[in-house]
């Protein structure tokens, strides 16, 4: 099996015109966590953001009848926000010419910049199958190749759940000591350097080491704790 990641790049600058109204109203697009395609051809699509439910609500008011719904929950720093929509044309050519391959696709799709809405994909799959649908996605829109390698599920489990701004935030606080014994810095020692907030810092952090902890540590527990030592 096969890895690749991949960056498409739209020629507007978005893969659909709401993305261009969150950002007008001041919603930064992060990751795309999950997408379902309902029956009647809609999409119920979840990211994550940062924003206010102030702009998000602007930003609705301005999308119009092609949104037929949505939701959120969380901080400003860190927000899901769940839209049941109508697609562009661009978005359901993409996700038909990814079901027309025998791929996975691995989420969170991450995006790349905050001005335009270049975003990276992940495929897992049969070689050929992954050269195939990559020359007929650079068909519909710009694409950059970064990564093709063998696939090893022991560290991709670990790192791979981890979006592009988790790592970001985990290797500037290593660089920085805040995981030496003693603790060199504080999560502001460490926003100061991402240009964020020290709450932020701690939010991302606490999700690094939850899913790394995750995937160490059994279920079961593994026998931790079961020769009785404390």
């Amino acid at each position: 099996m096969r890895y690749a990641s991949y960056v498409i790049s739209p020629h507007r600058g978005y893969l659909d015109r709401g993305e261009e109204v969150y950002r007008e109203h001041g919603v930064v697009l992060r990751t795309i966590e999950d997408v379902s395609v309902l029956t009647d051809g809609s999409f119920v699509m979840l990211y994550e953001v940062s924003a206010t439910e102030a702009a998000i609500d602007r930003s609705m008011e301005t999308a119009g009848e092609r949104v037929i719904g949505y939701d959120t929950a969380g901080t400003d720093e860190s927000r899901r926000l769940q839209v049941h929509y109508h697609p562009s044309e661009l978005i359901t050519t993409l996700f038909d010419l990814h079901r027309s391959y025998a791929t996975h696709l691995e989420y969170p799709l991450e995006f790349t910049r905050t001005d335009v809405s270049s975003l990276r994909i992940s495929l897992l799959g049969p070689e050929s199958e992954l050269q195939d649908q990559i020359a007929a996605t650079r068909e519909a829109i710009d694409v950059t190749i970064e990564r093709v390698s063998s696939y090893d599920p022991a560290s991709s489990r670990q790192f791979g759940a981890l979006t592009e701004r988790q790592r970001e935030v985990l290797a500037t606080a290593v660089r920085k000591g805040y995981y030496d014994v003693p603790r060199q810095v504080t999560y502001e020692d460490i926003a100061a350097d991402l240009d964020c907030s020290a709450g932020a810092v701690g939010q991302h952090l606490r999700r690094v080491e939850s899913e790394l902890v995750t995937g160490v540590v059994p279920e079961d527990g593994g026998g931790i704790g079961a020769d009785g030592d404390d």
